[in-house]
């Protein structure tokens, strides 16, 4: 019974090794963080106000989703931002939230095969995340195990 969730631990830990890979900072030691600067407007320009309420708003982690009718049936293939490459677990919640605003059915199987991705090294790199509707549901330990393709 504990075997599931330390299996589950270990894979989301491996996977998330290759994090540094798909990064912009430097994660060489003794490297300092790079800062962002922000250049005020001219005055009694908005740009200042604009760019700060941009920093509040939640970023943006999918870029596109289309549906495309297969041999087996729909497929919703999720074009991830990068931020959606790159999303912590919050941010993975937040993508998915996302995706079903923009139209992917927020059921169990579908879900588990869009958080595979991101927690995949392989996954996390494709051009696109294909949902597939007839895949069946069985957790997202054994998704990830199926290499997000369970039922194969």
């Amino acid at each position: 019974m504990l075997r599931r969730p330390i299996t589950l631990a270990l894979i989301i830990a491996v996977s998330w090794l290759g994090y540094s890979y798909f990064s912009d900072r430097d994660n060489t030691p003794g490297s300092t963080p790079k800062k962002e600067s922000i250049r005020p407007g001219p005055e009694g320009s908005d740009k200042s106000a604009a760019s700060a309420n941009n920093r509040n708003k939640p970023p943006v982690y999918i870029a596109s989703i289309s549906e495309v009718e297969e041999m087996e049936g729909l497929v919703y293939r999720v074009r991830p931002t990068k931020a959606g490459r790159l999303a912590d677990w919050e941010g993975m919640q937040q993508a998915w939230r996302q995706a079903v605003r923009q139209g992917v059915p927020d059921r169990a199987h579908l879900r588990q095969q869009f958080l595979c991705h991101p927690l995949s090294i392989v996954g996390r790199g494709k051009p696109t995340w294909d949902l597939e509707v007839w895949r069946p549901e069985v957790g997202l330990e054994r998704t990830m195990l199926a290499a997000c393709n369970p039922g194969e």
